[in-house]
């Protein structure tokens, strides 16, 4: 079983491993996206995972200039806390939550915004 979840994150709310930014600031971002991925998750009807997920992390820069996937971690992570409050597993820990695998979706979102795809697949194998 493989389910999706598309987030449009504004520029404003982005976040990098690169960027310095005040505590406070990256504290009101990391509130804001995982409540913004708590609602979507229910808003776009993703069920509930039985067993290990496999989590691919797309996501889609302003441009189609130069980029590293792996430096949108921070708001990856605080997605990924939205959806443990969710109820979509139990806990991100790695018996539950396997990646995430970070990736580039082609092509540019748009001025202003990025957008990530997240593509749980379970690993639930019945024995």
């Amino acid at each position: 079983m493989s389910d999706r979840l598309t987030l449009e994150i504004p520029s404003d709310w982005w976040m990098s491993s690169n960027s310095r930014m005040h505590w406070a600031s990256k504290a009101r971002r990391t509130d804001w996206l995982r409540s913004f991925a708590r609602l979507q998750a229910k808003a776009q009807h993703l069920d509930r995972c039985r067993g290990p997920v496999l989590v691919t992390c797309w996501i889609q820069f302003p441009s189609r200039g130069r980029a590293d996937p792996a430096n949108a971690y921070p708001v990856v992570k605080a997605l990924i806390d939205g959806l443990t409050d969710a109820r979509i597993w139990p806990d991100d820990d790695s018996e539950h939550v396997i990646g995430p695998d970070m990736r580039r979706k082609p092509g540019a979102a748009g001025k202003g915004k990025h957008i990530i795809e997240l593509v749980l697949t379970d690993q639930y194998v019945p024995f």
